[in-house]
């Protein structure tokens, strides 16, 4: 069970709705629509000196010269590749394991580990600022089923990938790998 608090005036009452697309919330005491509150969830989330971080992943998946973004209806609202929170009490593999069948309905047949770093100008939905990342590049197998979770998805070029909304942690990343200037 999760929940929601505004981020205008801390008030818990708050409502998730869809609009064009995309998730929102409105907070029913002070009335402001925002695509981030802080949530509390089952999220691994600790207090560190500069607020409270997120334990997140996210997965390098590539085809011939291609790499698989997709695009979710929550905030950020742009293309990104596979990722999500890690889970209390779950490993970084299995949460990867979990967010790629969630979003993409593929299995990993093999994984490596590419970066490990705490990033502390990330912004999530959920309110919370700082992420230690875990980025794999990972090898699936399955066909795509996209889940109500993601708007649409493909394989891009670099130069395809140029012309897309990103999200900054999305395009650093992808630039870490080499795949874009970043």
């Amino acid at each position: 069970m999760s929940r929601d608090i505004c981020l205008n005036c801390g008030s818990e009452k708050v409502k998730r709705f869809r609009k064009n697309n995309r998730l929102l919330f409105q907070c029913l005491k002070c009335g402001k629509v925002s695509s981030r509150v802080f949530t509390f969830d089952d999220s691994k989330l600790t207090k560190t000196k500069n607020g409270y971080k997120h334990f997140s992943v996210g997965a390098i998946i590539r085809k011939e010269n291609k790499v698989l973004l997709i695009k979710p209806w929550d905030f950020p609202f742009k293309y990104k590749f596979p990722s999500g929170h890690i889970k209390k009490g779950e490993s970084p593999i299995k949460a990867v394991k979990r967010e790629l069948k969630e979003e993409m309905g593929f299995l990993p047949v093999s994984w490596q580990l590419l970066f490990h770093e705490i990033l502390d100008w990330d912004q999530c939905s959920r309110g919370i600022d700082i992420h230690e990342w875990y980025l794999f590049e990972i090898k699936v197998r399955g066909k795509a089923l996209t889940s109500e979770e993601v708007l649409d998805y493909g394989w891009y070029s670099a130069r395809q990938i140029k012309k897309l909304k990103m999200n900054k942690v999305y395009q650093y990343w992808l630039g870490k790998i080499g795949l874009i200037a970043s």
